[in-house]
């Protein structure tokens, strides 16, 4: 078991590892590239090189809809059990890697498969079904809205979320989904509030004993250094990745670090406001 989790976690570094470097003078290589730094400082995406930036395999489709189930599971902050007892689908066996995953997600309501109890968990997820499960797992499955059929009633309401920004989904075609729409819609639904709650999908699990959050205007920056400056604390900050962090001198941010060495705060994950 240990043996095929392992193998499991290569393949999904090889898949977000694949997808680097080239074309830095593309603007919307820039951005996707620091989407995915903010998705992989919080554990969302891992295996993934922050110093790189995609190259032309960004744009096909390399996502299934089990690797897919965990991404979901890792932004919602979900304990899963290591191996599955049983299955809700006959094409997902116990002893498969993603039969946990999926079973939670079946659970929490995000997902209900084909109908004809299969799953399809090996193929590629599209992008009407990754907005589903997005909207859903934000928790608006049950808004009413004037157009209840699927995939209508989500496309309007990731509309309204603004699950869409930055994507280049075509609402008239299901597609497979590429790399960097799959990106920005985990980034949109990450700064989206939970449905009857001002919490964002952000916070789940990220301010506890070990983190705390501040935000405030970012008024000095030295090589890796921040200090966050509000009303009431002035902190200075480590940022553990190689960027050049000047850029965001004079921005205000919301900052979740570890605080069990308070001489070396480190950041976990930084939103630009």
């Amino acid at each position: 078991m240990f043996k095929k989790i392992l193998t499991f976690i290569i393949s999904i570094m090889m898949i977000f590892t694949n997808i680097t470097t080239a074309f830095a003078e593309n603007q919307n290589d820039l951005f996707l590239s620091d989407t995915v730094k903010k998705l992989r400082s919080t554990n969302v995406i891992t295996g993934y090189d922050v110093e790189g930036y995609f190259d032309d395999k960004y744009d096909t489709a390399q996502v299934t809809r089990a690797e897919f189930s965990l991404v979901i599971l890792n932004a919602l902050r979900k304990d899963v059990p290591p191996i599955a007892e049983n299955s809700y689908f006959q094409d997902c066996e116990t002893k498969d890697w993603y039969t946990p995953y999926i079973n939670k997600l079946f659970d929490l309501k995000i997902v209900s498969g084909y109908g004809n109890e299969n799953f399809k968990p090996k193929n590629i997820i599209t992008n009407f079904e990754a907005i589903t499960m997005l909207v859903r797992c934000l928790g608006y499955d049950e808004i009413k809205t004037e157009n209840e059929t699927y995939p209508h009633k989500y496309l309007l309401i990731a509309e309204q979320l603004k699950l869409l920004e930055n994507t280049s989904i075509n609402k008239t075609i299901d597609e497979p989904i590429t790399n960097g729409n799959m990106f920005t819609l985990l980034l949109n639904a990450m700064r989206s509030n939970i449905n009857n709650n001002t919490q964002k999908l952000w916070d789940l699990g990220i301010e506890t004993s070990l983190y705390k959050k501040i935000t405030g205007n970012v008024t000095s920056v030295n090589a890796f250094e921040y200090i966050v400056t509000n009303e009431t604390e002035s902190i200075k900050l480590i940022w553990n990745y190689d960027e050049d962090i000047s850029a965001y001198l004079d921005k205000n941010v919301s900052v979740w670090f570890n605080q069990s060495d308070s001489e070396n705060y480190a950041i976990d994950m930084m939103i630009v406001e």
